[in-house]
Order: C-alpha cells, then structure tokens, then sequence
C-alpha cells in the first residue's frame, strides 16, 4: 500500500485506528533537518507534521487513534530518537504504549 493509499484509508477511518509499531528504524540514513533531530515544543512549526494533522482531525471526529510500539533492546539510535520525540503524538490526542523484547527475539520469531 502507497503512502497515499493508507492516508486516503486513514482519513476516511469512522471508529478506530490501531498503527502498530515494529520497525527498530526508518529511513535512518535519510538527512533530516535539525528541527526534526531536536524540534522545540514551543514553536510548533519545527515538529508538526502533515501526519499529525490527519491524526488531529482523526480525534475531532471523534476516532480513537491508538499506536503501539514494540522494540528491540539495547534500542537502536532511531528509537531513542523517536522515544524522545513521542509527545508529538501525545499533543494531538494519540497515546503510545512500548513493549520490548531482547534484541533479536521478535526478528527470530517473526522472521525478515
């Protein structure tokens, strides 16, 4: 499924969304801003994202967005990063629960 596709998908969710998390990285070696390393939660244009508002707008429909992440431990730089990042989600009304496992156990089990 394109980005696109989940989004239109997203947008059009009446009840619920469920985005579970298994990924220890994502596009890690992509170059990022240094808003996006460090976004300060004061100035909203360094950490809102087209993301957010489609969750933001989710919850004003009265959807309940729910997001779980599972990960690896010792966690990758990625993760801490998005751990520290996490009250983004948190501002527009989508909690994250995080369960881990050692460090190669949820790849042994579920596979590439």
């Amino acid at each position: 499924m394109s980005q696109a596709e989940f989004r239109e998908l997203f947008r059009a969710t009446r009840h619920s969304a469920v985005h579970l998390e298994l990924r220890n990285s994502y596009e890690i070696d992509a170059p990022r801003r240094q808003s996006e390393i460090h976004p300060d939660p004061a100035v909203r244009s360094t950490w809102w994202t087209p993301w957010l508002n489609d969750v933001d707008a989710a919850r004003k429909r009265k959807v309940t967005v729910r997001r779980a992440r599972m990960v690896d431990e010792p966690v990758s730089e990625y993760i801490r990063w998005e751990h520290s990042t996490t009250w983004r989600n948190l501002c527009c009304g989508g909690g994250c629960p995080v369960a881990s496992s050692p460090a190669g156990h949820r790849a042994a089990r579920a596979g590439p």
